[in-house]
């Protein structure tokens, strides 16, 4: 994702493109808007994060942020997966998200000082091209890296796309509909 921002940013001279842990990130006061679509549900501390999030951006600045409260295609086909119980590995797969974090999340963010924030939750559908576009996205996630043999990655992807393709046959007339929740997060320090 970087290469490409750095490739379609490269003539923006007020842009910079780095990777950081936003748990671990140590600016202070240094941008005027932080940005982070699909990211915050793979930190293991989204409090920290916003904490990180609030002291790098300078007084007036503004935080936009957009992340799964995982009922999506993804998870929710992975979820399906494992319980074919086709693929042995996924038995002792321990997920990369801790959804519990979200549990009460509006209260604990709300003793952040921003000067005004809002959290709110949303349902949202895309429809999607193609089975090949859910594809390339389950594809493109490192979720099972690290835990399940390269391999066997590929089976159960593809057991992932199977069992999406199955849903929409059924649910929604072959229609490859994306229906999620997610959170929107907006603030001003």
């Amino acid at each position: 994702m970087l290469d490409i921002a750095r490739e379609t940013l490269a003539d923006y001279s007020n842009v910079i493109l780095e990777e950081i842990d936003v748990t671990e990130m140590r600016f202070i006061n240094d941008f005027d808007c932080i940005v982070s679509f699909w990211c915050l549900q793979w930190v293991p501390d989204i409090v920290l994060a916003f904490k990180n999030m609030y002291q790098a951006l300078k007084k007036e600045g503004k935080v936009l942020t957009i992340f799964s409260m995982g009922d999506d295609p993804f998870i929710n086909m992975y979820r399906a997966v494992k319980a074919s119980r086709k693929f042995a590995e996924l038995d002792n797969f321990s997920v990369p998200i801790d959804y519990s974090q979200f549990d009460g999340l509006d209260k604990r963010l709300a003793l952040i000082p921003f000067k005004s924030f809002e959290l709110k939750q949303c349902r949202q559908s895309v429809e999607l091209p193609s089975l090949d576009t859910y594809r390339k996205f389950v594809h493109g996630i490192s979720f099972y890296q690290g835990q399940v043999e390269p391999d066997r990655i590929y089976e159960i992807n593809e057991a992932m796309v199977t069992a999406f393709d199955e849903l929409c046959q059924k649910e929604y007339g072959g229609k490859y509909l994306f229906d999620m929740s997610l959170q929107v997060a907006t603030g001003i320090k």
